[in-house]
C-alpha cells in the first residue's frame, strides 16, 4: 500500500499554480513580454523626465497600456502594490503633461522605489 503525500497548505495569500491557471485562463502567458515592453518605455520615459523633456503621447499612451495589460499577471499576494504603483506612474505623467517636470520625476522616482521594495520582498 503506498503512502499518500498530505498537502502542505499555501502560506497565506498564496495560490496554487492550478488557481494562477484558472486566473489566466483563455489568455496567452505573454506577462514576460508585456514587462519587458514596460521596461523598455519606462526607461525612455524617465530619461526624457531626466532631461527635462516630455514624454511623446504614444510614449504615454503605450506605458499605459502596458501597465493596465500587466495588471492580469499580477499576483493576488501584490497585485494591490502594483495598482498603488500604477496609480503615481498616471501622476508622473499628468505632471508631465502639465509640465510640471520636476514633480513628474518625484513620482517616477516613486515609481522605482516602489518597485524595488516589491521585488525585494515578493521575489
Amino acid at each position: 500500500m503506498a503512502a499518500h503525500k498530505q498537502r502542505q497548505p499555501l502560506a497565506e495569500g498564496r495560490e496554487s499554480g492550478n488557481d494562477k491557471e484558472l486566473r489566466l485562463k483563455g489568455r496567452p502567458p505573454e506577462g514576460k513580454k508585456v514587462k519587458k515592453e514596460i521596461s523598455h518605455i519606462w526607461k525612455s520615459v524617465q530619461r526624457k523626465l531626466e532631461q527635462g523633456e516630455l514624454p511623446t503621447a504614444a510614449e504615454e499612451k503605450s506605458l499605459v497600456s502596458a501597465f493596465a495589460d500587466y495588471t492580469v499577471f499580477s499576483e493576488p499576494l501584490w497585485q494591490e502594490e502594483w495598482l498603488a504603483c500604477f496609480t503615481i506612474l498616471r501622476q508622473a505623467l499628468a505632471c508631465a503633461r502639465k509640465g510640471e517636470i520636476l514633480k513628474a520625476g518625484e513620482y517616477a522616482a516613486e515609481v522605482n522605489r516602489l518597485t524595488k521594495v516589491c521585488h525585494k520582498k515578493h521575489k
